[in-house]
């Protein structure tokens, strides 16, 4: 196989809409890691809601990575050990809390398993705890309640207001944080150097893998960046049409087991 590498998205990519693995995509990646293929999670979620699938996949044993945050960690499965991490400079914590506050968004951070907010009744911020297995913790000073490094802050809520918010956060702040959507709902906010492609580009040279030797495929605006730098950039049928604009190739859709379709027909 001229490929050594696959990376994937998670949500709206290789998992469908009831956010699992299907039986033919899940075999049809387990061939493929028998066959030498290293599969990397590159997924905008906390490393805490990505390792059950690394777990059904069995990372661990064909020597897969996750890299979560959108690249703001990354972890060697079978070392069973953080390779890399890069945090948010905690003198832009206040600035971001007061975008939301502002614009009347809630806001949360991860610390583990745990999602810290002043607004654990938001209903975007239910649903991410739900869909990470997260125990949501109350704060009533967000700021003030972080006494860890942060790799990513999660600003939730009605898509056209937030697409507003962020271009005004970009305006001020795009010299010092990277700030896109993972979902329509959902904006990301990490560290100026950290998107999924730069993440892919250090493992690359842990490994000793060349970008030829890589597959990305993914559906959002977070993965952009990754389909541009990878060997074979592959975009789902389901993604933006802006996303699919950037792609190699295009597969089926995430309800149509698309990465399981673009592995066999490789």
């Amino acid at each position: 196989m001229k490929y050594k590498l696959l990376a994937t998205d998670l949500d709206g990519t290789l998992l469908n809409q009831k956010k699992e693995i299907t039986p033919r995509t899940l075999q049809t990646l387990l061939d493929a890691q028998e066959q030498g293929l290293r599969v990397v999670l590159a997924s905008g979620r906390p490393t805490y809601g990505v390792l059950p699938y690394a777990q059904s996949l069995q990372l661990s044993r064909y020597g897969g990575f996750l890299l979560s945050y959108n690249g703001a960690e990354i972890y060697d499965c079978q070392a069973k050990k953080m390779i890399f991490q890069r945090a948010i400079d905690p003198s832009l914590l206040p600035i971001i809390n007061r975008y939301a506050h502002e614009h009347h968004f809630a806001i949360e951070t991860f610390n583990h398993n745990i999602a810290i907010t002043e607004h654990p009744d938001d209903p975007f911020i239910q649903r991410q705890a739900c869909i990470n297995l997260l125990t949501l913790k109350k704060v009533e000073h967000f700021v003030e309640a972080i006494d860890f490094p942060v790799m990513k802050c999660l600003i939730v809520g009605e898509p056209e207001r937030l697409v507003q918010l962020e271009q005004a956060m970009q305006q001020e702040l795009k010299e010092k944080l990277n700030i896109c959507r993972s979902e329509p709902y959902f904006l990301e906010i990490v560290d100026k150097d950290v998107d999924k492609a730069s993440a892919l580009s250090y493992l690359l040279d842990y490994t000793g893998h060349k970008r030829e030797e890589l597959i990305a495929v993914g559906d959002s605006y977070n993965d952009i960046s990754m389909i541009r730098f990878a060997g074979l950039g592959v975009a789902m049928a389901n993604a933006p049409e802006i996303v699919r604009q950037h792609a190699d190739d295009i597969t089926r859709s995430n309800d149509d087991d698309g990465v399981a379709d673009l592995i066999l027909r490789l």
